[in-house]
């Protein structure tokens, strides 16, 4: 155990938590190694690694998706437990600045350099065209204050502490999930409305069933459940739709524990051992509850206004259809395997599928294998979760690429590497890794079932030495804390993974509040469901 002590007590509470002492060794062991960079060899690039297609193509595969709507049952994974805190947390600067007395608010007024532009917000503010505009509102004068005053009297200090704190609407603590993100002629909208948009008109069937599924935070589920009740109530008016919500927590067996300078674990006030979210590569977990044969992945804040969805909805029938079409022939190659009964044309076909189109890598010496070797490697290599994902142009966007890399094996594999997996002392990776054309904006359709209809374990495609340890603050002392393999990272990198490139306009991030006030957060119809229904 890396001569850290655990006591009768430390077992019996983390055996409750569904972590036993193996799980705590080898996070020991994680924590003292320390990050494991990956190897770069090349970015990815057009034809290397990344695909486009034509637009003839394109609409083959848009007619493609259509017909097979009644072949095949969808769902809509959105990861959602991610708190608010960095998007209002120029905000808070502000406001605790105003606070000690560094800055006033002549100063916020007068000077666009301060962390954020405020001026633009308060004019939006002023204007009324903040998206939670009316929440902020209802929220003062339920505490006998008035919003109009308050923006006459230029009382910023105020109006920021019913923006953030608990006394208002809390958004410096709640989910990013439930802050209002568009707001529209009838009504302002959540990024779970926008998501409910999105899964009806791409990830239904033919009978107008959606199935979505949101992993959130345990604490506030109250909250979640009266948004996609309130959400629900308005599709019920459009008779059509029917939508199936799941919402499911990161499960408590995936976290982790934290060491401090001397290598002993983080405690709590009570003594136990600290235990934190093991990071969004947790939710492995979770997409392998789902049974749906084709799932959407995306993030909670990539999201856009229904008058904006064209090329979004149909980038996502286009990439959809492209993995059905390598799913069906990944299939019939693995019921073929075992038919071959002598080493011809059919096993040859297959290795150059795999070879080629799959990127996948094969030892050298493959060809002068005989049959039984090379039918093992194949099923193998072949019978495996499957994804595409969405590559944008690199817009410099803080996150991950698509990178060829060298993996334990000594093997060239095709993998979304973020920058915090990069040996960045390394002036030769660092170049590699500057040197990215394509941008990961998280969007991904795949396929967890096996020829047979069975979901696969995706914990056995992990990659487990893909773990981030980052350094956190616990009161007055610096910790180690443990991450497991990012989702779309190193807990997808055993997967068959294909690259293609989408319209940089299916990106549409909101990483900080003013994002909400460019553009494409702006809707130009008068009403939430718009003119697409």
């Amino acid at each position: 155990m890396n001569n850290i002590n655990l006591n009768k007590k430390d077992i019996e509470v983390l055996n409750k938590k569904g972590l036993n002492i193996d799980d705590i060794d080898s996070q020991i062991k994680k924590l003292n190694r320390g990050n494991i960079p990956v190897s770069l060899i090349r970015p990815a690039s057009l034809d290397d690694g990344v695909i486009r297609f034509s637009r003839e193509r394109e609409q083959e595969l848009f007619d493609k998706f259509e017909k097979n709507r009644s072949n095949s049952t969808y769902a809509k994974f959105v990861p959602a437990s991610g708190a608010a805190s960095r998007m209002f947390s120029k905000l808070t600067e502000i406001r605790n600045k105003l606070d000690l007395g560094e800055i006033t608010l002549k100063d916020l007024m007068e000077n666009d350099n301060i962390d954020i532009s405020f001026t633009n917000f308060f004019n939006t503010l002023k204007r009324h065209e903040l998206p939670f505009f009316d929440s902020l509102k209802i929220s003062l004068k339920e505490s006998g204050l008035d919003l109009e005053n308050l923006i006459e009297e230029n009382n910023i200090k105020i109006i920021l502490e019913y923006i953030l704190d608990k006394k208002g609407l809390n958004y410096g603590s709640l989910p990013k999930a439930l802050v209002k993100f568009h707001k529209y002629a009838d009504r302002s909208v959540s990024p779970i409305g926008e998501h409910f948009i999105e899964a009806v008109l791409y990830a239904g069937d033919r009978k107008n069933n959606t199935n979505i599924h949101f992993t959130i935070p345990e604490q506030n589920l109250e909250d979640f459940q009266e948004e996609v009740l309130e959400l629900k109530k308005l599709f019920k008016l459009k008779k059509r739709y029917q939508i199936n919500t799941e919402l499911s927590f990161q499960m408590i067996s995936t976290n982790t524990i934290s060491i401090n300078k001397s290598g002993e674990p983080v405690r709590d006030n009570n003594g136990d051992i600290l235990l934190r979210a093991g990071g969004h590569g947790s939710l492995i977990g979770n997409l392998n509850e789902l049974s749906s044969d084709i799932i959407f992945i995306k993030n909670i804040d990539n999201i856009t206004t229904g008058d904006r969805l064209n090329d979004i909805v149909e980038s996502k029938k286009i990439i959809g259809a492209y993995l059905i079409e390598i799913r069906d022939k990944i299939f019939n190659s693995l019921k073929t395997l075992p038919r071959i009964i002598k080493d011809g044309e059919s096993i040859n076909e297959i290795y150059c599928f795999a070879k080629d189109v799959l990127n996948i890598s094969f030892p050298a010496e493959f060809i002068e294998f005989d049959l039984e070797k090379k039918r093992k490697i194949l099923l193998d290599k072949l019978n495996r979760p499957v994804r595409v994902c969405g590559m944008v142009k690199n817009m410099n966007e803080p996150g991950g690429a698509p990178f060829w890399i060298e993996n334990k094996n000594g093997e060239t594999t095709l993998q979304i590497i973020e920058g915090s997996q990069i040996d960045m002392d390394s002036s030769e990776q660092k170049e590699i890794f500057t040197q990215s054309s394509y941008f990961n904006p998280v969007d991904i359709v795949c396929s967890i079932k096996d020829h047979r209809g069975n979901i696969f374990d995706l914990n056995e495609f992990i990659e487990e030495t893909r773990y981030f340890i980052s350094e956190k603050s616990h009161g007055n002392e610096k910790i180690s804390v443990l991450e497991h393999p990012g989702l779309w990272n190193g807990s997808m990198e055993k997967w068959i993974s294909l690259y293609v490139e989408v319209p940089l306009t299916t990106f549409n991030p909101v990483k900080y509040v003013n994002d909400l006030l460019k553009d494409n957060h702006k809707p130009s119809t008068d009403t939430f469901f718009s003119d697409l229904f």
